[in-house]
């Protein structure tokens, strides 16, 4: 793909499947604008989705990289001879101190979530980018590409579903940080709301820091109800099937969101919903304004109803929900 005299960049993303998503439309930007860079990416949350990616970024193998100490970290970076580098990471990434060491001006840190300005985190992201590359004028709206088996998986999910249902919906109820998990209970509840009209198909993914809570007893198997556990290249297909998706914060909802679908995101407190959801017209946020000594109170404030509003009004008041669908409790 590229010279072997290219010049290349590093960039460092090891939290998760969120925080990668949000660099890519920053990325394919400057892939846009100076096609000679080698772009490498080093995200262990994105790496199954290589073949995805492949057209403008190159994704490093993390797994052995896992296994070296601070020192032999340095030393592959310096064989590497990256011509920049960008550590997205927190201020407990083992490459923070090691890139200090460096002294390159080329080879930088981005502030830690916590100093974060409040503001979109894709202008954040483009504004990190951009102290390396300021001749870039803005972000693109990326969408992640499915490759050819995908967009054959997809037609042949959309066909098994499109007899039964005029909608077909997303749910996932995760997210790693479980003060953002608006609780299962509601979820359920939301789920039964949605098949209750007879016009939805509600693919529930499960990952593995849910998959203890939403066993098949919490939340049977029924008419237009697909649970769904699988590995994350195997989910693609499912989820970009889907005209809307529903859950936290997660990695989950920026990646719905980088496959074009409609997201409803649940959000804790203000302050997330100003950095972490999307402007883009396709994006709702659903959040509950309380002051600082209630935050808390956040789960039992936001309603189904509240987000089934929000359901509604993506797909243009099509959906009715009738109060009698939902418990007295919301």
């Amino acid at each position: 793909m590229f010279m072997s005299s290219s010049k290349k960049l590093l960039v460092i993303s090891e939290r998760g499947l969120g925080d990668a998503l949000t660099l890519l439309p920053s990325l394919a930007a400057l892939s846009g604008a100076r096609p000679e860079i080698n772009i490498q990416l080093l995200a262990p949350g994105l790496y199954s989705l290589s073949p995805n990616l492949r057209n403008f970024i190159e994704l490093i193998d993390h797994k052995s990289l896992a296994l070296l100490g601070s020192q032999e970290k340095a030393a592959w970076l310096r064989a590497q001879n990256f011509d920049w580098v960008w550590n997205t990471e927190n201020q407990r990434s083992p490459w923070r101190p090691i890139l200090q060491a460096a002294e390159n001006p080329n080879w930088i840190s981005a502030l830690p979530h916590k100093k974060w300005p409040k503001k979109p985190v894709l202008d954040i992201r483009f504004q990190q980018l951009k102290m390396l590359f300021p001749e870039l004028s803005g972000y693109v709206d990326f969408l992640l590409p499915l490759t050819a088996e995908q967009l054959v998986a997809k037609e042949a999910f959309l066909r098994t579903v499109s007899n039964t249902s005029q909608h077909v919906i997303a749910i996932q109820p995760g997210a790693a940080d479980k003060n953002k998990t608006w609780p299962p209970e509601k979820f359920r509840e939301l789920t039964h709301a949605l098949i209750a009209t007879g016009r939805v198909t509600v693919l529930f993914f499960i990952g593995k820091f849910e998959a203890e809570t939403f066993t098949p007893e919490f939340l049977p198997a029924q008419k237009n109800l697909i649970r769904v556990q699988a590995p994350l290249g195997e989910v693609l297909p499912k989820l970009a099937a889907c005209e809307l998706f529903i859950g936290n914060d997660s990695g989950f909802y920026h990646l719905a969101h980088a496959l074009g679908i409609k997201t409803v995101g649940i959000y804790s407190r203000r302050r997330s919903v100003k950095v972490w959801a999307y402007s883009a017209r396709r994006s709702k946020a659903v959040w509950f304004p309380l002051p600082k000594p209630l935050r808390h109170h956040w789960k039992k404030m936001i309603s189904v109803q509240r987000v089934l509003n929000a359901i509604a009004s993506h797909l243009n008041g099509e959906l009715h929900f009738q109060p009698r669908q939902l418990s007295k409790s919301h």
